[in-house]
């Protein structure tokens, strides 16, 4: 699937390196470097649908850990709003 749009829901696809780098955090609270780092090197998979509120962690490209919280999705517009956490 293309990173986007699916109803209400955006869609996160990693199109790096083939490697699973993302994982929807269980719960509303953003999660630090550690829980994340467990979670990414646990549980990940290469795409997934994210709604208003849902908490994604990630590697970057590059290697760095990062945390992504959805506060609005406009799919009509292609605009998300989000808190992202990266840490070196």
């Amino acid at each position: 699937m293309r990173p986007g749009f699916v109803g209400k829901n955006l869609v996160f696809v990693d199109n790096g390196l083939g490697e699973d780098r993302l994982v929807v955090v269980p719960g509303s609270a953003i999660p630090g470097y550690s829980t994340c780092d467990d979670l990414v090197a646990r549980e990940a998979v290469n795409e997934v649908r994210a709604a208003v509120g849902t908490i994604v962690c990630t590697r970057t490209p590059d290697g760095a850990l990062a945390s992504v919280k959805i506060s609005s999705i406009d799919g009509k517009n292609g605009l998300i709003r989000a808190t992202v956490t990266i840490w070196d």
